[in-house]
């Protein structure tokens, strides 16, 4: 039997053989990156010296490069417990030892040294490597499906998800939320437009609203000038970003991003939040259907979002509107004192 592979801290001295290794048809098959990336894209992957809680590791089998992974801290606050575990390596079985001494190393770690609760990995839906990602405790959460472009054709992509051993995933304390979101009423006809700089303000307003904090991404106390700053200087070919106007006030925001990954521009990513007094009353479905008609008109192939596993109301309205449950995150969030489960749900074209 060949000896086991040598694994090592990567450093800006191996980005050429990464880039190397990355360009195979056989590795780009199993990652979501190009095969024309340069060795200076890859020594920006890899990080400088200095860097902290993002460590790059590579193994190696006869002094040569075989395989690479990086474990990517989640850098938003409120998902600052977990981290994405992306590998660079070949399909072929051969590699199937260097991705996992890959994967030891880097769960170990995770497990025993950096405070990470959650561990993210993913690769192509139905590929006989995933067993062994389950072999080391990650569980398939979802499959996205038409998430990634491999060989000319939108394929499915199988996410897993790994808790750390002996986490206790609901323990919140006692919540000064008396309601999830309040009762319906009357429905408001908002005028639906483009967001500008000088909506800012008042959106940030609205999202530190204890309603709307509950069920995003979104941090109490946020800076008046942060969201205006973000609608001026967004890329305007991937940033679709409306606002709800109702007699002078912002009721709600929605957006519709093209992902950034020539491998996944094909997929837009969905984000909403409607003011608490605003919410059950029709404006969260009028700004949803104004950005599934501009993913149409961009031809945009998946439409994909997260949402709370108890926020009902807000599934009830995705599903009225074509999304698909396709699995769920667990203890993907920190919310109101404890870890929440996400919801995966993506509307896909048919052609």
């Amino acid at each position: 039997m060949a000896d086991a592979p040598t694994l090592r801290t990567l450093g800006a001295a191996d980005a050429g053989a990464l880039a190397e290794l990355a360009a195979r048809p056989d590795v780009v098959r199993m990652g979501d990156h190009l095969d024309t990336l340069r060795a200076s894209d890859w020594a920006a992957w890899i990080g400088p010296p200095e860097r902290d809680g993002a460590p790059v590791l590579g193994a190696f089998e006869d002094g040569a490069l075989v395989a690479a992974a990086k474990l990517e801290p989640r850098t938003r606050r409120r998902v600052a417990h977990s981290a994405k575990i992306i590998l660079v390596a070949s399909e072929k079985r051969r590699f199937d030892r260097a991705v996992d001494a890959l994967l030891d190393a880097l769960v170990d770690a995770a497990d025993r040294w950096l405070q990470i609760v959650r561990l993210d990995l993913a690769g192509p839906a139905g590929h006989r490597r995933l067993k062994r990602y389950e072999r080391r405790g990650f569980a398939l959460e979802a499959i996205q499906r038409g998430a990634i472009l491999t060989d000319g054709e939108f394929i499915d992509e199988a996410t897993f998800g790994r808790i750390r051993p002996g986490t206790e995933p609901y323990a919140p304390p006692p919540s000064n939320l008396e309601l999830p979101w309040p009762p319906k009423g009357p429905r408001i006809k908002a005028k639906i437009r483009q967001a500008r700089e000088e909506d800012g303000p008042a959106v940030a307003e609205m999202m530190a609203e204890t309603t709307v904090v509950w069920g995003t991404m979104q941090i109490p106390f946020q800076s008046p000038g942060m969201w205006g700053a973000r609608f001026a200087t967004n890329p305007p070919d991937r940033f679709f970003t409306y606002v709800a106007e109702h007699r002078g006030a912002i009721l709600g925001m929605a957006s519709v991003i093209l992902l950034g990954e020539l491998r996944r521009r094909h997929v837009g990513s969905v984000g909403m939040s409607v003011a608490t007094r605003a919410q059950g009353r029709g404006v969260g479905r009028a700004l949803l259907e104004r950005l599934l008609q501009t993913a149409d008109a961009l031809r945009v192939h998946r439409v994909e979002l997260g949402v709370y596993v108890d926020n009902d109301r807000a599934i009830r309205l995705y599903e009225r509107c074509g999304f698909v449950r396709e699995g769920k995150q667990r203890l993907l969030a920190f919310r109101d004192g404890g870890w929440v489960d996400n919801l995966v749900m993506a509307r896909v074209r048919a052609s």
